[in-house]
């Protein structure tokens, strides 16, 4: 059985999705809302795409809420 390889993302591929700025994607993994990458090196980050996804569900699929959570 061969398992399925995960699939990661980088910041500039979520912003896109999201349609969002990058200082915003920060903002919200900084203040623990979007999931929080792993570093592979002192400037790069990567998320998994699982965890992505996951986190627009978690919005309904509108990033826009995020802001408004206390």
């Amino acid at each position: 059985m061969l398992s399925e390889k995960p699939v990661y993302l980088r910041c500039k591929q979520i912003t896109k999705l999201l349609n969002i700025s990058r200082a915003t994607w920060h903002k919200w993994v900084k203040a623990g809302r979007a999931p929080a990458g792993k570093r592979l090196g002192e400037r790069v980050t990567i998320w998994d795409e699982k965890d992505v996804n996951a986190f627009i569900e978690s919005c309904g699929g509108n990033a826009d809420k995020v802001e408004a959570k206390p």
